[in-house]
């Protein structure tokens, strides 16, 4: 893998497996960094054979959130969010770690605008905006969330509801 890594000047490596059955099928993959050939992200999904272009969008998104650091109980929030979506999130994310909740909500923005259905970047957005306090992200944010309330996670759930709450 290294040399296929060295040659590609690739810094990750994707391997995967498929298995199962006719009617159903697991999916497993792996994202492993170079140089070393440390696993950062490891999932699987398995579904009926007939959905194997879904399944393999639920397997990105999962490998996508898992090494972007999304928390555990939000990988099913990104389950049918597209990958540009999910990039654009994770990229908020990282801005607002460093302090940038300007650029996080551009970001954030850019996610919802590309899947308005993506809850989490809803609330994402909502809370970024009372760091910036812009009233339009605001409204985006919390429309987006109150519209797709039910794809959150319950800690998300709780979360937005604290802070509505206060």
């Amino acid at each position: 893998l290294q040399h296929v890594a060295d040659e590609a000047g690739a810094t990750l490596i994707v391997q995967g497996s498929i298995s199962g059955t006719s009617d159903h099928l697991t999916l497993a993959a792996w994202v492993i960094g170079m140089p070393g050939g440390r696993t950062k992200a490891q999932a699987s999904v398995e579904g009926p054979a007939d959905s194997l272009p879904i399944l393999v969008d639920r397997l990105s998104a999962k490998l996508l959130g898992l090494a972007g650091g999304v928390e555990e109980h939000r990988l099913a929030s990104l389950d049918g969010v597209s990958p540009a979506a999910i990039r654009a999130f994770l990229a908020g994310r990282a801005a607002f770690r460093r302090g940038r909740p300007d650029q996080a909500a551009v970001h954030y923005r850019q996610a919802v605008t590309i899947d308005s259905a993506f809850a989490v970047a809803g609330l994402e957005l909502w809370r970024a905006a009372g760091w910036t306090k812009s009233e339009a992200d605001a409204a985006l944010g919390y429309r987006v969330l109150r519209a797709n309330r039910g794809r959150l996670s319950a800690p998300d759930r709780t979360l937005h509801d604290r802070a509505v709450d206060a």
